[in-house]
Order: structure tokens, then sequence, then C-alpha cells
């Protein structure tokens, strides 16, 4: 699936960028994979979903098939 960064995702990527340079990559790869759970995957419900790299909290959702991501923070 595609991956698409919101305005504030991608603010964010942008400060991180001197720690993690490769983070968006990994990010969109990842995403690509689809790591959902299986019985979620099934039409598009506007929940939102969460996921750890690193020390990098990633969020996102999926619309028609594209993952749009909606923020990246470190830490917790």
């Amino acid at each position: 699936m595609r991956t698409v960064f919101s305005a504030s995702a991608q603010q964010q990527l942008t400060e991180l960028n001197p720690d993690y340079p490769n983070l968006a990559l990994l990010i969109e790869q990842v995403l690509a994979q689809d790591p959902r759970p299986a019985y979620q995957r099934e039409g598009s419900n506007n929940r939102e979903y969460g996921m750890t790299l690193y020390d990098v909290n990633i969020r996102w959702q999926v619309h028609e098939q594209e993952n749009h991501v909606i923020s990246i923070s470190k830490g917790f």
C-alpha cells in the first residue's frame, strides 16, 4: 500500500532527521506490509493504528487502500 505523510508528520520527520535519516523510508516499507490485525484489513473504518520503530511512535490510518501517517513522535 502507498504511504502518505500529513503536513505535521512531515514536519516531525524533518525534526527527527538528524537522529533517524532514513525513518521515512523505513515507515513506508513497514506500512507497505499492512501491519494491521488481519481481522481489520477489510474495509476502511477510519480507525487509528500505532506502532513503535526504534523509540519513535508512529500513528496512522488507512483510507482507500492508502496509509496516512498522522503523527511521528519520539519517546513516550
